[in-house]
């Protein structure tokens, strides 16, 4: 039976891509050699944007180099991007234009004021524009503290490593740690959540697998994690992957941290964040063939979505019309569900476009009197191009049809579900009943479901819900909840 415990007192946010290779901008180059028209701009300039809802600050470092010619970097610190090298920098009298590689290319165009100390322009990423006001500054920002993060000489042992998914030809590369001492010891792999990440798993500025790592093999375990498919040192293509792709992943970690001498194969399981529970769903309840080391022994899921999508788009259209059908969030929400059934509902790519293009129109005009002055803004082309760029990808199409809920009734090893009270991302409700009515259906024997009070979707303590205060946290893992998951585990797997 599964145990529900409550704990006492209890859009997609801009990702900015690292590069491999950093940039050294010489800000002490000489500005003489640089036209007079165009000297205004070397320095330093810095902006917040508000991008989704989150507020994500841009410095934009300027100079000349030795021939005259304007180089420049970007950094998104709240990200862990630094030096992300510029590429045509535009000056013309007050005008200037940055060009700057991330998925779907970027670009920032703005105009110098009278004073010359701002920059007021859009900041743009493949269909997204944002406003955004740039001021001149005499040095960098410090970076956010980040106190959680491990610091050397640390008291197990780390090795970098690399693993085959011999069924997709690629090769996979991580991180082990092991705790120092006798084994074998139980094991742990740690899958990120929704879109590309290295195995730190850098999100919001904060390394949430590293501190998770770190906290789990003080306690006793081997933690294996890993950069996704296509990033970092692993190979692969992440944009083109499926879930079943990504679970195949997931196993081929846990087969070769499961051979590994220091760890026991029998008691080792997957640690699961967001979108990445769906992998851990998929692995644990239909593994590929081979021996019993790549079946997990058991499963921690956090704040795990296990709804199919539409389902869970349809949850969230519903909870924003409860606030009132005349608002642009339920507009957008009734949008994004249209366009999802109409994508679904056509096999043929061109047809589908055609078909979301239709639903998309059929929203517009049906908006509540009170917002058609609005409708532009509420429901810009540029939104509705972006939802149709994403679910043209193949792989998209193919997420959209998997449902997790009905995975989960076949899963009957050890499992813990975890949700923080505040998560606005993947809410408690739907989802913790689904995995109840899931579990209970497979029959499983031990299996709990907790809320964590206070915490938001990265499992942070937190004034608000959204993540758009994520970045300026200085608490990478809220330490309630790393006690719970390695409490969880090493209660059954360390210390039974």
């Amino acid at each position: 039976m599964l145990q529900a415990h409550t704990s006492p007192g209890s859009h997609p946010v801009l990702r900015v891509a690292i590069i491999a290779t950093l940039v050294a901008v010489g800000l002490s180059s000489p500005m003489a050699l640089v036209a007079q028209s165009e000297g205004w701009v070397v320095g330093i300039w810095q902006g917040t944007l508000n991008a989704g809802g989150q507020e994500l600050q841009i410095v934009y470092h300027l100079s000349a180099d030795d021939d005259g010619a304007l180089t420049g970097s970007m950094d998104v610190p709240a990200q862990g991007a630094h030096g992300l090298a510029l590429r045509d920098i535009g000056v013309d009298g007050t005008k200037v234009s940055l060009s700057f590689d991330v998925p779907g290319g970027g670009r920032f165009e703005g105009s110098r004021s009278e004073k010359g100390e701002e920059i007021d322009g859009t900041f743009s990423q493949g269909p997204s524009s944002f406003p955004l006001t740039l001021r001149r500054a005499e040095s960098t920002p410090a970076p956010p503290k980040r106190p959680q993060e491990p610091q050397a000489p640390l008291p197990y042992d780390s090795e970098d490593v690399t693993f085959a998914h011999e069924a997709a030809d690629i090769k996979l590369a991580g991180t082990v740690t092991t705790p120092r001492g006798s084994g074998p010891f139980p094991g742990v792999v740690l899958l990120s959540g929704g879109g590309p990440h290295d195995r730190d798993g850098l999100m919001a500025g904060h390394k949430t697998l590293l501190v998770l790592a770190d906290h789990l093999t003080r306690h006793g375990l081997a933690v294996l994690r890993f950069d996704d498919r296509g990033t970092a040192s692993s190979e692969g293509d992440f944009a083109s992957a499926t879930s079943e792709d990504l679970a195949g992943d997931a196993l081929a970690a846990i087969d070769f941290l499961g051979k590994r001498a220091s760890v026991d194969g029998s008691r080792t399981g997957f640690i699961a964040h967001s979108q990445g529970g769906v992998a851990a769903i998929l692995a644990a309840g239909q593994p590929e063939p081979g021996d019993e080391s790549d079946r997990p022994a058991f499963l921690v899921l956090l704040a795990s979505p296990v709804l199919s999508a539409i389902d869970s788009l349809e949850s969230r259209a519903r909870q924003a019309a409860g606030a009132g059908a005349a608002t642009p969030a339920a507009v957008q929400g009734r949008l994004q569900v249209k366009m999802v059934r109409a994508a679904l509902a056509a096999d043929d790519p061109e047809i589908a476009v055609t078909r979301m293009r239709e639903a998309a129109k059929a929203v517009v005009d049906s908006l509540p009197e009170a917002l058609e002055a609005r409708a532009d803004e509420i429901v810009p082309d540029s939104l509705i191009d972006r939802i149709i760029q994403q679910l043209s990808l193949p792989a998209m199409r193919s997420n959209l049809r998997i449902d997790p809920r009905a995975i989960l009734e076949t899963v009957t090893i050890p499992t813990l579900a975890l949700f923080g009270s505040k998560d606005e991302t993947v809410s408690l409700d739907p989802h913790g009943p689904a995995i109840v009515a899931a579990l209970d259906q497979a029959g499983n024997a031990d299996a709990t479901l907790q809320t964590l009070a206070g915490l938001n979707h990265l499992f942070q303590e937190a004034e608000v819900g959204g993540m758009q205060h994520s970045p300026t946290i200085e608490q990478t893992f809220a330490p309630k909840a790393l006690d719970t998951i390695s409490s969880w585990i090493t209660t059954r797997f360390l210390h039974p």
